[in-house]
């Protein structure tokens, strides 16, 4: 399998729609994702896994704990994968996994935390 471009939306830091080109290094064979701590290394790998089985990369992370804090509440949260495989392109279309929105509750809740209004369960009223 041969990654062509993978799009991400809504996923990890990135908010809004990113498109990531491997087309690149075709003639290549093999090339290294590299990068200093922070750089988003992962957040591809995750991608990429979460786009062929609907899982994250290790096993660490949850699935629905993707969506971008910087998304709009409108903004879906997904990731597209194009590939070659044995010389067959795979379209984004056949690779394509969303993540399962978080309920309004748990969205309600986020944004009385971030806004210093958050109580525990048993305290809100």
């Amino acid at each position: 399998m041969k990654p062509v471009k993978l799009t991400i939306c809504g996923w990890g830091p990135y908010k809004e729609k990113q498109e990531i080109d491997f087309s690149g290094f075709k003639e290549r064979g093999i090339f290294l994702i590299t990068g200093p701590t922070g750089a988003g290394k992962t957040t591809v790998f995750d991608a990429i896994t979460y786009a062929l089985y609907g899982n994250m990369s290790g096993e660490v992370r949850e699935k629905n704990s993707v969506r971008s804090d910087f998304a709009k509440a409108d903004t879906p949260t997904y990731v597209e994968l194009s590939m070659t495989h044995k010389e067959k392109t795979i379209p984004s279309t056949e690779i394509r996994n969303t993540c399962v929105p978080v309920n309004e509750r748990v969205q309600e809740r986020l944004q009385k935390k971030r806004s210093g209004r958050f109580l525990p369960d048993r305290m809100e009223g």
